[in-house]
């Protein structure tokens, strides 16, 4: 895989087209952008993953041509193991895909969605300290996408509105040992989510992009 390319912001109108097709396909479809394996929180180096699971009737749709398209390029999608789930990487963060997918007579396309900006935190800010029993208010922007999620250290992926803050019980931070300072992550997750036309009831697509910060947490003896 090639290194992560540093994040590309789409300088477009913001899109929620629904697309069209032939009505007879399952279409579940989303771009991920996370931190890419070499990235530093905050760094900017964001690698997207590209999904996209068929049916029809109630089965597995294999060996359809699935692609993804952005202002980065288009990403044609691999059915692996021929179960109807298509996957692929774009290196960076276009914001908006479109996504299609077509086999004889049975179609999706143009399907756009636009996922939101990369979030910035105010709290904590990176490299900061604080005590670990208190509890900690995490705070970013923007904020106000269709749906976010809020993971740290022993505290699991949790849905959240993504109202900008959210409060942590310092219960959260009672695995670090005493008399230590330990550096920890927190990660925001947030997207946005379409409804397909054109395609089966329950047919839709997401984009999300999860942003890390580092910081560290103090325990006295």
């Amino acid at each position: 895989m090639l290194a992560p390319l540093l994040v590309t912001l789409a300088c477009e109108t913001e899109a929620r087209i629904a697309g069209h097709g032939s009505g007879t396909l399952l279409f579940i479809g989303s771009a991920q952008a996370v931190p890419g394996p070499t990235a530093t929180p905050n760094d900017g180096a964001l690698v997207t993953g590209l999904r996209v699971e068929l049916r029809k009737d109630g089965v597995p749709f294999p060996s359809a041509m699935v692609r993804v398209a952005s202002t980065l390029g288009t990403v044609p999608l691999i059915d692996r193991f021929q179960i109807g789930t298509y996957e692929g990487e774009q290196d960076g963060y276009a914001r908006t895909y479109t996504f299609s997918a077509r086999l004889g007579a049975d179609f999706l396309e143009d399907a756009s969605l636009t996922g939101p900006e990369i979030v910035a935190f105010s709290a904590p800010t990176a490299g900061s300290t604080v005590p670990f029993d208190q509890p900690l208010l995490v705070a970013w922007s923007p904020s106000g996408s269709d749906e976010a999620a809020l993971q740290a250290t022993s505290f699991p992926t949790t849905a959240i509105p993504d109202t900008g803050s959210y409060a942590l019980e310092k219960e959260v931070f009672e695995w670090v040992p005493a008399g230590r300072t330990t550096m920890t992550k927190i990660r925001v997750r947030h997207g946005n989510t379409l409804e397909l036309s054109g395609a089966v009831p329950g047919s839709g697509v997401g984009v999300s992009v999860a942003t890390d910060v580092e910081f560290n947490v103090v325990r006295p003896l």
